[in-house]
């Protein structure tokens, strides 16, 4: 559901998605960002695009791939065994897709990483089914959250409501 609002109603104003849920850095844009609270000693974290790229080596539309190939111990999904995640990144960054390294030679990986590759295509290719957020869906009803109350609804759960006037957009 976040996705669809933040792809279509609201995809032309800047939004801040407040979430524990990394599978969210996918929506990440220059205007779309993502706060991780604060938990326990881990302090509060926020993603802009430059971050994501920054921490991951890709552009936040590219972590659903990264997962695929990696897995996700939090939603239960086997990745490729042996493999680093370097390479995958390297993979992702040179072919775009699962789609188009599955369909590549594997080039520069040894003959072990290419045969791990190769038999966890399925499990791949359904990681990346399961993990892609889906913003397809549309909406009757959507209430009107206008900055004042969004920044009372963030300070109701202890954000900061400076990073809401950072990220308010301009009038006019």
């Amino acid at each position: 559901m976040i996705a669809c609002l933040v792809r279509s109603p609201l995809k032309e104003q800047a939004n801040v998605i407040v979430s524990t849920d990394r599978d969210f850095l996918q929506l990440v844009t220059h205007s779309d960002l993502l706060l991780i609270p604060k938990q326990g000693a881990r302090a509060e974290l926020l993603y802009d695009r430059d971050k994501v790229v920054s921490e991951f080596g890709l552009a936040p539309e590219k972590l659903n791939q990264y997962k695929a190939l990696c897995g996700d111990k939090s939603d239960n999904l086997p990745g490729v065994p042996r493999v680093p995640k370097k390479v995958f990144v390297d993979l992702i960054n040179t072919f775009h897709d699962v789609e188009r390294i599955f369909a590549s030679s594997l080039p520069n990986l040894t003959v072990k990483q290419c045969a791990q590759i190769r038999d966890s295509e399925a499990q791949v290719k359904l990681n990346l089914h399961l993990v892609t957020l889906r913003s397809d869906l549309t909406f009757e009803y959507l209430p009107e959250l206008t900055p004042d109350v969004t920044e009372e609804l963030l300070a109701r759960h202890g954000i900061s409501t400076a990073l809401a006037s950072s990220v308010r957009p301009k009038s006019g």
